[in-house]
């Protein structure tokens, strides 16, 4: 066979090959940019953002909510309708880690008192209110922050912020420990838990009464119960 039909040939299907492995790429990267567009423009109706710290941690200071962004197809951080929100209530303690080293923690089981600061001020308004260690791991491959909640159904939350030499969320890790520990030691922290932990004393009473009386069940107590405290 001619030696240069053979190269022409050859030319054509390499040529074809680019052009159908291009217009493929373009297809997803379309199909990906639509879906985080449509994700992005979902968020939950109950959950107003009004302070991002970096792509990382997302506050409703007047709703007293807080959420970890989804990742989206292209990559970002996006609050969706399928982000879960939490509660500033739910948390317990959080802790910095590095190369699964403790480095810093703080939260209601710490008890520190907040020095100074505006809420949700300047990058490490109140950094102070941590304990622990402040020496960072050397040659650091692996950053997160472990935030740990009030519910045994999920015990903690990690923002990992930087994971084998890549970066998986631009954030100051600094600035999210000084909002969690504004959120974790805000004045009426104490008075919230308190009348969260009165209601739910007084629901689970009212269902014990109810049982008591034969008007349900010692199973449908039991299951009561459980939701009331988290189990």
């Amino acid at each position: 066979m001619d030696p240069v039909f053979l190269t022409v040939l050859f030319l054509g299907g390499v040529i074809l090959i680019a052009v159908i492995y291009i217009s493929v790429s373009i297809s997803i990267d379309k199909a990906k940019r639509n879906e985080t567009e449509s994700l992005k423009t979902h968020t939950p109706k109950n959950f107003k953002p009004d302070k991002m710290i970096g792509d990382a941690l997302a506050l409703d200071t007047a709703a007293r909510k807080w959420a970890v962004p989804d990742e989206m197809p292209d990559g970002s951080f996006a609050v969706t309708a399928y982000t879960k929100i939490y509660d500033f209530s739910d948390i317990l303690d959080y802790s910095l880690i590095e190369n699964n080293k403790t480095i810093t923690t703080g939260g209601v089981s710490i008890g520190k008192a907040v020095v100074g600061g505006v809420l949700f001020g300047g990058v490490g308004a109140v950094i102070g209110g941590t304990s622990g260690a402040k020496t960072s791991v050397t040659g650091c491959t692996a950053r997160s922050i472990k935030i740990t909640l009030n519910n045994l159904k999920q015990p903690c939350v990690y923002i990992v912020l930087y994971l084998n030499g890549k970066t998986i969320h631009k954030a100051n890790s600094e600035e999210i420990l000084s909002a969690l520990d504004i959120i974790t030691k805000a004045p009426d922290r104490d008075v919230q838990n308190t009348q969260s932990v009165n209601s739910t004393t007084d629901e689970i009473k009212k269902y014990k009464e109810l049982l008591d009386i034969g008007a349900i069940t010692q199973e449908e107590f039991d299951k009561k119960k459980a939701e009331l405290l988290k189990l």
